[in-house]
């Protein structure tokens, strides 16, 4: 049977979340689901697959990060489209029942909505927030927050010939690494299409990259936003480039060393301070918003 959809999902989290998300997955043969294993212990095969007959597992050294793992993932995958899903998420319950009603779309890439929950109780969240307004504009004829904006690689049908097409690849780095890739298949997809629909639940739990801020992390996302911006310039999108300063107050956090090198860094690639600073204000408002709604 052809594979119509590869899941590829980097592993470097505990085996119930795992399963977890595997569970939330059909056990069908047209679903592919490639988990690559980079923990600093390997796991074996057959504790992964769990007695699934869809999971396929591959290893990746720990030193080339989840982007790395996804890049492992991608030169085994099969399905006509891609969906990328992180070890500690979940897909919704009618998720494939609505992805299976666009495997046959003229679209290269398909955005749908997100919900978000704390991993521990499964209580709402609200790291969706953003996307499901991505989700909006699109549907209200917006299509740039979408291409441009969407970081995640998370709850989007990728068509696989378009990463084939242009080559596109992760990067291997602590953080940031799905920004280059996401912006790039934005970019170089000829059609994109938004869906309102609700198909991802990304959690929220104190050991994610998202919410540790050190300073490997925090400088690793900082140069992975300077490559992104710099590519955008390349393309002649820069009116869509990322504000660097929204890292600033985290980096000065950490340490004001560490901020003064990281703009030092930004300046000498090309990318002035003063970028995106017409979208400051709203920036600002949505870190206090986030802040006052996390318990």
């Amino acid at each position: 049977m052809a594979v119509d959809i590869s899941i590829i999902i980097p592993n470097n989290n505990p085996l119930p979340l795992l399963h977890r998300l595997i569970d939330s997955i059909p056990d069908r043969q047209e679903y592919e689901i490639i988990v690559v294993d980079n923990s600093a212990v390997p796991l074996d095969d057959h504790v992964i697959t769990n007695g699934r007959n869809n999971v396929f597992v591959y290893h990746s050294a720990p030193s080339r990060g989840a982007g790395g793992a996804r890049n492992e993932g991608l030169l085994h995958a099969k399905g006509k489209w891609l969906l990328f899903a992180d070890a500690d998420d979940f897909f919704t319950p009618d998720a494939f029942a609505i992805f299976s009603e666009s495997l046959n779309s003229d679209s290269d890439v398909i955005y749908y909505n997100v919900a978000s929950c704390h991993s521990d109780t499964l209580l709402p969240a609200n790291r969706n927030s953003l996307y499901s307004t991505y989700i909006a504009l699109s549907l209200s004829g917006n299509d740039s927050k979408i291409r441009y904006y969407w970081d995640p690689p998370w709850s989007k049908l990728v068509r696989t010939q378009l990463v084939r097409d242009y080559n596109i690849k992760f990067d291997e780095c602590a953080a940031g690494n799905d920004m280059g890739f996401s912006i790039r298949i934005g970019t170089f997809a000829h059609t994109v299409h938004a869906d309102k629909r609700t198909v991802y639940c990304v959690t929220i739990h104190d050991g994610s990259i998202t919410k540790t801020l050190n300073r490997r992390n925090i400088e690793s996302r900082f140069k992975a936003m300077v490559r992104l911006n710099n590519f955008l310039k390349a393309q002649g999108l820069r009116q869509y480039r990322h504000s660097i300063m929204r890292i600033m107050p985290s980096a000065w956090r950490c340490s004001p060393l560490l901020a003064l090198r990281l703009l030092a860094h930004s300046i000498r690639q090309g990318n002035s301070p003063l970028i995106g600073c017409t979208r400051w204000f709203g920036t600002l408002q949505k870190m206090r918003h986030s802040k006052r709604t996390q318990p």
